[in-house]
Order: C-alpha cells, then sequence, then structure tokens
C-alpha cells in the first residue's frame, strides 16, 4: 500500500487500467493476480494512455450549478493546456508524472466542442412501480434505509412477494428492466442494479442499487431524476452526487481544520471541493447534451460537531473505499467510452479524483495515528466491510447502452478491477 501511495493513486489506475487490456480477469468472486504479484516485478504503462493534459476550462472557477435548463444551448469546451495542479507537498502523498506512452489523439484533433441541444419532447411516461408507502395496505412495500448492510444500495420489502412477471434467476439479480420497474419511490436513487436477497413466507426483500460510486455526505438524500435516454439518466444521477461531493468535501475542510489538521489537509480538501464543482458543471452538460434534467443536491449547511473517530469512519468508507475505487472506474471509463466528449470529460474527472483519493489516504493516516487500539480497529473494520459491500454490488449486471457508450466496466471488469485494487491497496 505505501508503495501504490508512494507512487500516487493515479498511476496505480493507470496502470492497473493498462493491466486490463492484456491480462485476462476473473469474474465476480474469483481472485486476480497481477503481473507485479505473479513475476514480483514492475509494470510500466507504456501502452497508449488517454492524454493527461486534458482540462476542463475555468478550473480555478467556482462554479454555480444552477438550475439545469434543457431548452437552452450548452457548450462543452475542451482546452489542452497543460495542468497546474500547484505545489504537491501534502506528506506521504507525492503524485509522480506518468509514462503513459504514445498519444492516442494528436492535440490538433482536439478543439472546442459546440454541443446544441435537440428538441427532446415530452418526456414519457415510464409507470414505474410505486413503492410508497400507500394506505396501509398489507401487500405496500416497504422502503428501508439506505445503505443497510452495504455501502450503497436500499432495501425493499414486498410483504406480499414480488409481482407474478418478475423472473428471480439463481443469484437473485434481476433483469434492469424489472429493477427499472421496482426500484422507484421517494428518496430512491436507482442507478442500475438490484438483488432478492430474501425470500419466504414475510414476503421478498430486493436490494436496490442506490448511488454512484463517490463521496457523499452525511445525510444525503437523493432526488428524482427526468431523463428520456438510459446514459443520460445515469450522468444526471453522477452530476447529482458531484454536487453532494462539494458540501462533503467543505465539511471536511471545516471539521480538519477544527482537528488542528496540517494546513496542507485542510487546504486539498477545498481544492477537492472547487474539483466537484467543476464536476458538477461538466456532468451536467454531458447529462443535458441527452435531454436529462439533473437534480440540485439539496444544501445542508447545520453540520453538529463530530468526534474524530466519526471522521475517520467516514473518511475510510466514503474515501478510502468508494472515491478510490470511483477514480478508477472514471480512469476506465476514459479509455473505453464509445462517446468521445464524455472520454475527454471522464480523462479530467479521473485525474481530479485520483488526488481526492490520496487526499484521503492522508487524511486517514494523519487521523487514524490520533485514534487509540480499539478506534483504529473499528475504522479498519468499517473499511474491510465496505470493500466486500462493494465487491458483492459490483456483480450486478450493467446496462449494455452504459457500458458502450459511457464505457462503465461490465460486472466482470468491475469485479476484476475492485480484486486488483484489493491486493495493490487496501488488503496490501
Amino acid at each position: 500500500m505505501k508503495q501504490a501511495r508512494a507512487q500516487g493513486l493515479s498511476a496505480l489506475f493507470h496502470r492497473l487500467v493498462w493491466m486490463m487490456a492484456v491480462a485476462p480477469v476473473a469474474g465476480c468472486g474469483s481472485t486476480v493476480i497481477t503481473p507485479e504479484q505473479d513475476a514480483g516485478g514492475d509494470v510500466s504503462t507504456t501502452d497508449t494512455a488517454p492524454p493527461t493534459d486534458v482540462v476542463i476550462t475555468d478550473r480555478a472557477q467556482p462554479v454555480d450549478a444552477g438550475p439545469y435548463d434543457a431548452g437552452q444551448d450548452v457548450e462543452v469546451v475542451v482546452d489542452v493546456s497543460p495542468v497546474d495542479t500547484g505545489p504537491r507537498d501534502v506528506p506521504p502523498v507525492d503524485v509522480q508524472p506518468i509514462d503513459a506512452g504514445p498519444e492516442d489523439v494528436p492535440p490538433s484533433d482536439v478543439g472546442p466542442i459546440d454541443v446544441v441541444l435537440p428538441d427532446t419532447g415530452p418526456l414519457p411516461d415510464v409507470s414505474p412501480v410505486d413503492v410508497q408507502p400507500g394506505d396501509g395496505g398489507a401487500c405496500d412495500p416497504i422502503v428501508g434505509a439506505m445503505h443497510s448492510g452495504g455501502t450503497c444500495n436500499t432495501l425493499i420489502q414486498f410483504p406480499c412477494g414480488l409481482p407474478s412477471d418478475v423472473r428471480v434467476p439463481e443469484g437473485g439479480w434481476l433483469e434492469y428492466t424489472d429493477c427499472e420497474r421496482l426500484c422507484r419511490g421517494p428518496d430512491i436513487f436507482f442507478s442500475g442494479g438490484c438483488q432478492v436477497t430474501a425470500r419466504g413466507d414475510a414476503g421478498d426483500t430486493l436490494s436496490c442499487i442506490t448511488c454512484a460510486v463517490g463521496r457523499r455526505p452525511e445525510g444525503f438524500v437523493p432526488t428524482a431524476v427526468r431523463a428520456s435516454d438510459l446514459a443520460g439518466e445515469f450522468l444526471a444521477r453522477v452530476t447529482e452526487l458531484e454536487e453532494a461531493s462539494i458540501e462533503a468535501f467543505e465539511r471536511l475542510a471545516l471539521e480538519l481544520a477544527q482537528w488542528g489538521a496540517p494546513t496542507e489537509l485542510v487546504d486539498a480538501a477545498r481544492a477537492a471541493a472547487d474539483d466537484e464543482r467543476r464536476h458538477t458543471r461538466a456532468m451536467g452538460a454531458l447529462a443535458a447534451r441527452r435531454g436529462a434534467v439533473p437534480a440540485r443536491a439539496a444544501a445542508n449547511d447545520a453540520w453538529a460537531p463530530r468526534a474524530l473517530e466519526d471522521l475517520a469512519l467516514e473518511n475510510a468508507v466514503e474515501g478510502c473505499v468508494r472515491e478510490t475505487f470511483g477514480a478508477l472506474v472514471a480512469t476506465w471509463q476514459s479509455r473505453h467510452a464509445a462517446d468521445a466528449t464524455a472520454a475527454r470529460a471522464f480523462a479530467v474527472v479521473a485525474e481530479d479524483e485520483s488526488r481526492h483519493a490520496d487526499l484521503a489516504w492522508a487524511v486517514a493516516e494523519w487521523v487514524e495515528s490520533r485514534l487509540d487500539a480499539s478506534a483504529r480497529e473499528r475504522v479498519s473494520a468499517a473499511r474491510d466491510a465496505a470493500v466486500a459491500s462493494l465487491k458483492r454490488e459490483l456483480c450486478r449486471p450493467v446496462p449494455s447502452a452504459l457500458v458502450r457508450e459511457l464505457g462503465l466496466p461490465t460486472a466482470r471488469d468491475a469485479a476484476a478491477l475492485a480484486d486488483a485494487l484489493d491486493a495493490q491497496l487496501w488488503a496490501a
């Protein structure tokens, strides 16, 4: 783990994505042996990696995400000037330049991209299943708390069983169309998968995957998204999570300052909040291109003071696991998305999120050094549980449209990426 962090997590993520391109992968629940483990050596990233000098303009400008209007023109501007990330003096994080090999896209081929929104007309009525508490009927679905038993899922209890037309295959993972119908309701942030986790006389329990990978603030409650396109819906949900991450980093910066953390960590958390503002703008523009209307993340400025252990627990789960894996996924998407504009945006997001992952591990080292042994054990157990939960969630089927257009890894690829990251970082 220390070697991976000393080299910078961005370098590790590029190397893992490169390895997936040249080595066979294992499926869900399998173990991936990386070339380093097999040969005892290092692997250089001499394969053609995505340009790491692509940036979205207005990097340092705070972004007013504002209401999203699908009826106005949205311009996505890509600039190929080098990224000035400022001094990297946050110990022990030291991100080294990546030897990415030849450029895939010559700079002369990348210019300003003007995107004019089409008139998509009224959104279709998809007639979702109503999972709200009804009139007290015995068969009304009951929505459980977010993250029940995992980092990213909502449980829904069907007291009288699932609808008769739903086929439950071995393993319990339902077809996407069935999940889309069943995982709907207030405060449910469905993101593409669901699994039947229990069946019996008391009814059926459905676990709905309810968020993308990223750092969420405490008390985050997602809202409904209007979209007529699957990729647009996904991007709209990512936009809301990016905006929610602004609050997460602003609170992290405030709490680090209150606990007397090094100035470098406080400043890095504030810079990460500015990164998330740019991400909100970029992902919102990509969603609007597809006629999707992202929701605004609800702001919560009433932050109650938290114990240092609570800060460490949140950082372990949201930062060291979810955001770290999210940075790896964004790196993968930058190499695999068929949508070229989205791929370039993902390349920028991947580099920013890699720095956020570096920050999470630096915060973990500082915070956990100030906890007693029993508290450190609880934080470590929470991190391990989050990794195990994430691996289970990654075995869900991924719609082919999201794999093709936005470059999301398939369930098999995602599981292999998580296993490789586990071997190189989480369990190292």
